[in-house]
């Protein structure tokens, strides 16, 4: 009896290893999935290739929307040009009025203004000149009628006072064969004479003189 209960014994006992060896074996995958789990959340966090190649062409667009030093410079050096051809526009309109050109008509009631023989037929304006003395008095009794005329047609015809006695203008009085006072002479813009008057002239006479020219020139 003792003998056949020592061999069950063993046999049971070597049972009960082979099922706990099954159960090491089937607790082993387990463990394994969980591990590989673990390691693919661990390779989730680390950034890829990708993300960090989406990154560098995130990081390139940014600096392409911003503005490089060459592309200011060359708005600047453009804005700078077109400064100066505004500078060189103002340069040529403000040639184009001679310098000594008056910037006001003579008082109605004011004396005589002196210009200087250069500015005729220098302005780009037609012209009226008057050539006379001062102890003249019918160029005393004109003033009134040829400044106010002055006054009226400023900006549209341009008056010119030469004394015809000042050595300066000794030049101008011979081109135009000045021998008298007063004497007036309409010129267009190029200097070249349209019409003259002597001695008293009324108002209605040039005025009618300066809108038949002015009519026929902007026509």
């Amino acid at each position: 009896m003792n003998g056949k209960f020592g061999v069950r014994l063993v046999l049971l006992l070597g049972l009960v290893a082979l099922i706990a060896a099954g159960c090491s074996a089937l607790a082993a995958p387990d463990e394994m999935a969980d591990t590989g789990i673990s390691n693919d959340e661990g390779m989730a966090d680390e950034p890829h290739d990708d993300d960090m190649d989406s990154s560098d062409m995130s990081d390139d667009e940014d600096m392409a929307d911003e503005p490089h030093d060459d592309e200011m410079e060359d708005s600047n050096m453009a804005d700078n040009d077109m400064s100066g051809d505004d500078d060189m526009d103002e340069m040529d309109s403000s040639e184009a009025v001679h310098p000594d050109r008056p910037s006001a008509p003579v008082p109605v009631s004011g004396d005589y203004r002196y210009d200087p023989p250069t500015v005729v037929g220098a302005t780009g304006n037609p012209q009226f000149l008057e050539f006379f003395t001062g102890w003249c008095g019918v160029c005393s009794g004109m003033k009134p009628t040829v400044h106010a005329l002055e006054a009226e047609y400023w900006g549209k015809v341009d008056f010119v006072y030469l004394d015809r006695e000042a050595n300066e203008n000794r030049e101008v009085v011979s081109t135009f064969g000045i021998s008298s006072q007063p004497v007036f002479i309409l010129i267009d813009a190029d200097g070249n004479e349209i019409e003259r008057w002597f001695g008293v002239v009324g108002a209605p006479t040039l005025r009618e003189a300066f809108d038949d020219y002015l009519a026929t020139a902007n026509s």
